[in-house]
């Protein structure tokens, strides 16, 4: 004849072990929602992940296009200043100064006076 714990009867002991297996229960519940989340946190990292590389691509492609922007632009305001310069050039040497004054001034080669003298006179006998 089994001996009764002391200070418990039967009734007590169904009660624990019926605790305990809702307790099991419980935990078995827990664990699944904790690796449903750790899975859907897994999925959820995987689409961060894949959107950074996009994010990244993207600001190289408008960093690329704002390069490319600025050195037309810097090519289409060179292009002014240029004209702007051998308009100079013309006016000094016009005025009177020596080529290599003007080359000196303008900080250009007296080559490049020649030509845009050769240029200029050109383009007054066409038209």
């Amino acid at each position: 004849m089994a001996k009764n714990p002391p200070g418990g009867n039967g009734a007590t002991v169904g009660e624990l072990k019926k605790l305990m297996t809702d307790s099991q229960d419980s935990t078995d519940l827990f664990l699944r929602a904790v690796q449903e989340s750790e899975e859907r946190l897994n999925k959820l990292a995987r689409q961060l992940d894949n959107k950074e590389k996009r994010i990244v691509i993207l600001i190289e492609n408008a960093e690329s296009m704002i390069q490319k922007m600025a050195f037309q632009q810097a090519k289409a305001e060179s292009v002014g200043s240029d004209g702007e310069k051998y308009e100079q050039i013309i006016r000094m040497v016009r005025e009177g100064l020596s080529r290599e004054e003007v080359a000196k001034r303008m900080g250009v080669t007296i080559g490049e006076i020649d030509l845009v003298v050769e240029l200029e006179q050109a383009r007054v006998a066409h038209t």
